[in-house]
């Protein structure tokens, strides 16, 4: 089947077998936390300098039926957003093709917040990383690595997001180039996250600058920008679930994205 992994296992049999119960999935729900990482959003929400306004119009001509419907039109790079590779990087996937597997992962959130207090350009560093890995361990493969900022306790003021100097250049902390080299191809790391505007930082988004999530993509990667509440979620165990639809040939969709952790690991 066109898009579909090959299976370990030679017949269903032995597949059956090696899957985990659902029921012992599901009884360890109620020892868990479930934090949402997504703003709400609507006609208000701020946007990339660029982009139309995004409005939301109820079908009225269903309101007789005692039908509530909306038209939505937004930018797919709206509110707290689901970057596919092809995003940035011609002729990689776009948000259909990304396989559901990929969708789940293991979350590790780097603390930042600090840094980013001090210098609202600071820009996530390999030292940084290598600090997390001394105190809780090598990031795991495969993994979503979240920048935590603060950032987000910004929202929804636009002004205070974009955070510009008297001259109109933005200001907010990102990763450096240095820093997503490592992620993809010292750790495999396979999704990025973080919560402002842009990957790169305010100085290099205001010109136009945006290698390091160019590099990001070119690498087959996703990311999601804009999150918020990693305040709230453990450096290391927890899991996240992307909720993205599944717009044909999307190149970006506002995405309900949940952390989910053991309830003792909940952060003060």
């Amino acid at each position: 089947m066109s898009g579909s992994r090959p299976s370990e296992f030679a017949d269903g049999a032995e597949t059956n077998a090696a899957q985990p119960s659902v029921k012992g999935l599901g009884d360890c729900l109620p020892a868990m936390e479930v934090v949402d990482l997504s703003h709400a959003f609507g006609p208000a929400t701020p946007l990339y300098e660029g982009f139309p306004p995004t409005t939301f119009r109820p079908i009225v001509e269903l309101e007789p039926l005692g039908v509530a419907s909306h038209m939505y039109c937004f930018p797919g790079q709206c509110s707290t957003h689901f970057d596919p590779p092809g995003h940035l990087s011609p002729g990689k996937a776009w948000i259909d093709a990304v396989h559901a597997r990929d969708l789940v992962l293991s979350l590790v959130v780097i603390d930042a917040s600090g840094q980013a207090g001090r210098d609202a350009d600071y820009l996530l560093t390999v030292a940084d990383l290598e600090a997390w890995e001394a105190e809780h361990g090598r990031l795991p493969e495969r993994a979503f690595v979240a920048m935590r900022t603060d950032w987000s306790l910004r929202w929804p003021d636009n002004e205070r997001l974009q955070n510009r100097d008297p001259g109109g250049i933005t200001h907010w902390p990102g990763f450096s180039m240095e820093s997503v080299q490592f992620l993809a191809e010292e750790r495999s790391v396979l999704a990025i996250g973080h919560e402002t505007i842009g990957t790169d930082g305010g100085i290099r988004t205001a010109a136009g600058d945006f290698r390091a999530q160019r590099y990001w993509h070119s690498r087959g990667r996703y990311q999601i920008e804009m999150m918020c509440n990693l305040n709230s979620v453990p450096p290391r165990g927890g899991v996240i679930f992307c909720g993205v639809p599944k717009p044909v040939d999307g190149s970006g969709f506002p995405v309900r994205v949940l952390a989910c952790f053991p309830s003792a690991d909940r952060q003060a």
